[in-house]
């Protein structure tokens, strides 16, 4: 969905293949599309999202691990506070209602293994990452309302650096020092929300200041070592031409294997760095000679998002069709997975399976202007 925010910010390198490089990797092999969507038809079906998610294919030919992928369908599957909600809650003036919602999902996240990202996933999906007015207006008044709130500096930063990374205009001061501002006060409050380094990273990253980034690292990682949102910033960053290099892919995916067996949720981290490591030539584009659907692990829904572009774009709509789904199984809002059913389910037998994704999207996403956009210009095309 629109919320996903800096999970894109830094995967150009990892995943911005290019069309000119499609023809050496289009699989030659039958399409084993028709005997994955049989299995995708049967999940869909099923009404409960978790469940559905969980009974959903691996791609065809592997095998993720099992874990791995429930944790996920766990991270995206729990329900958490909506952006309308939130909304309406600040405008009734029940700003504590909000900090004890928001504790519980700490407490989950800190106490938890398999729910290690629940308060990253529940900032997101309230809609603190997003630049609008709406937003922006309901966290000014959550601050008001509780002045001592950790949560709500927290969500004024992220809104800051969002509206920061959309270009600030000409305010004063410019986003990104307001971001900065909110996050070095909540880093001070209790409790400590180990939410906010992903985006004190960013704001490093923004403003050239490196020291500042990686202090939110260390010290994010030090609050919780399988903190998803910065374990997955750290692996996009990881790229050559954002200052990392092979060794230190490589090294981060050891890490991240590592520390799986007690936070399952590392495994998606291993799945963005295979992507780099395992698929890429030094130009971007994928060069193990398998189908692009081939990936030793789960991804972020983001990244299966952008490969199911890719797809596309080289010509080989099966492989996209099937990376689109594997996107959706995790997020249903994921707006590159849409853009890909829309063109290339209209036209490959799956029509009525890609209207009724489409239409779970914006059910699913109240409010995700983005995922209504989307859906809505596909839908008019069938």
């Amino acid at each position: 969905m629109a919320s996903q925010g800096y999970r894109r910010a830094f995967v150009m390198v990892a995943l911005a293949f290019g069309a000119a490089h499609a023809a050496p990797w289009l699989p030659k092999d039958a399409s084993p599309l028709a005997a994955f969507m049989q299995h995708v038809a049967t999940a869909s079906a099923i009404a409960d999202p978790l469940e559905r998610c969980l009974k959903m294919p691996d791609p065809p030919g592997t095998h993720w691990n099992a874990a791995g992928v429930a944790a996920y369908c766990r991270y995206h599957a729990v329900t958490t506070m909506t952006p309308a909600r939130f909304q309406a809650l600040m405008a009734q003036g029940k700003a504590a209602t909000v900090d004890r919602e928001f504790a519980g999902y700490l407490r989950a996240q800190m106490d938890d293994p398999a729910a290690a990202g629940r308060l990253d996933h529940a900032m997101y999906a309230a809609g603190f990452h997003d630049a609008g007015e709406k937003t922006r207006s309901a966290i000014d008044a959550w601050k008001r309302q509780r002045p001592d709130s950790a949560f709500a500096f927290a969500a004024s930063g992220m809104q800051y650096r969002a509206e920061a990374e959309r270009g600030g205009g000409t305010a004063t001061p410019p986003p990104v020092d307001n971001a900065r501002a909110d996050f070095d006060r909540a880093a001070t409050m209790t409790p400590a929300i180990p939410s906010i380094y992903a985006d004190m990273f960013l704001v490093g990253a923004m403003t050239g200041d490196t020291t500042y980034a990686q202090a939110a690292s260390q010290r994010g990682l030090a609050m919780q070592p399988g903190n998803l949102s910065l374990r997955l910033l750290q692996a996009s960053v990881a790229s050559g031409e954002q200052g990392g290099s092979r060794e230190s892919q490589i090294q981060q995916r050891a890490e991240a294997a590592a520390l799986a067996d007690h936070f399952p949720l590392m495994w998606v981290v291993a799945g963005r760095l295979s992507i780099a490591i395992d698929k890429e030539d030094a130009g971007g584009a994928p060069n193990d000679g398998k189908p692009l659907f081939d990936l030793p692990e789960v991804a972020p829904a983001s990244d299966l998002g952008h490969l199911a572009s890719w797809g596309r774009l080289g010509g080989d709509g099966d492989a996209a069709m099937i990376l689109a789904v594997e996107a959706l199984r995790f997020d249903s809002g994921q707006e590159e997975a849409l853009e890909v059913i829309g063109a290339v389910g209209r036209h490959n037998g799956y029509a009525e399976w890609s209207k009724a994704a489409l239409k779970r999207a914006t059910a699913e996403h109240p409010g995700a202007d983005d995922v209504a956009r989307v859906s809505a210009k596909w839908l008019r095309e069938f």
